[in-house]
């Protein structure tokens, strides 16, 4: 989802790199497969900018296929793409062997998977220099609660942008750990980062927190958030931010709460407010803020 992020930190992709969210299989034969995801989402929303107007934004209008042909029964190659208003976005090539992938092309790197926000429209980010690339190589494993994935980005010569980086998380009995480490050049600038997270479910409670921070600025990211699951349909959640850094006399914060519906098996809406302060946002940018949407998916 669209994010009004800290001044460091970047949106993720909303797309997982070893697979296709949401997907249908249309065609299976002899081992081939087909299978194709799609979603459309419009939002109704008014920034946090004063005297700012209400906007219409599009959120979402992309289609997206994974063809996967079975090498034996341990191996499967696959090739995934993904159309963004017509315009090619992730797409790449990949295999894999039990519970782990292996996934060379366009699409997230490891510490991508890092997060605890419950945001939907506004929100906060993190430290992390970089969620994607152009010429990303990653490995993933995931079995039995335990996730790890490591992820380069190629640089064919020392102008491009490279990273290496580092994600794992474990999920125990409805206590979820989990941390990041990535290492990046981009435009010359050599940095560090880290972050950690924990969360923790009881029935449909949720509650968490993320630490995450830059040895090269030396900024860091707080954020805590929950969620509950009111019923079957309706959840509610909220989460509150803060960028922490020596320059800052007041640490840039913000608050968000939103509600979200199930209106069926594949439609959506959500309705969020949210509230920003402190050093780094202008006095022009104090206002409160609400979006509300419908989105649809397969």
């Amino acid at each position: 989802m669209k994010k009004l992020p800290l001044s460091i930190a970047v949106s993720s992709i909303a797309l997982a790199a070893a697979g296709v969210q949401a997907a249908e299989t249309v065609y299976e034969n002899e081992g081939l497969s087909l299978s194709v995801g799609a979603d459309a989402a419009w939002v109704v929303e008014k920034s946090n900018t004063v005297d700012s107007d209400v906007q219409l934004s599009k959120d979402a209008a992309d289609v997206n296929f994974k063809i996967a042909s079975e090498l034996n029964d341990d191996v499967t190659l696959f090739g995934y793409f993904s159309l963004d208003s017509g315009v090619l976005g992730d797409n790449y090539v990949g295999a894999t062997y039990g519970a782990t992938t292996l996934t060379v092309g366009k699409h997230a790197t490891a510490a991508d998977a890092f997060g605890i926000g419950k945001d939907q429209w506004f929100g906060f980010g993190n430290v992390i220099a970089k969620s994607s690339g152009d010429d990303v190589i990653k490995v993933a494993y995931e079995k039995d609660g335990i996730s790890v994935a490591a992820a380069t980005e190629y640089a064919a010569t020392d102008a491009e942008d490279s990273l290496y980086d580092l994600y794992a998380s474990v999920d125990l009995e409805g206590v979820s750990v989990a941390g990041f480490v990535q290492s990046t050049s981009i435009s010359g600038a050599d940095d560090t980062l880290f972050g950690a997270s924990a969360a923790y479910s009881l029935d449909a409670l949720t509650v968490g927190a993320e630490y995450s921070y830059s040895t090269e600025t030396e900024v860091s990211a707080l954020e805590v958030a929950g969620s509950y699951a009111a019923t079957d349909k309706l959840t509610v959640a909220a989460g509150y931010g803060m960028e922490l850094a020596d320059a800052n006399d007041e640490a840039p914060w913000g608050v968000y709460a939103n509600a979200s519906y199930d209106l069926t098996a594949n439609a959506s809406t959500f309705a969020e407010v949210a509230q920003y302060g402190g050093d780094g946002y202008a006095d022009t940018q104090d206002d409160l803020g609400f979006a509300a949407g419908l989105s649809l998916s397969f």
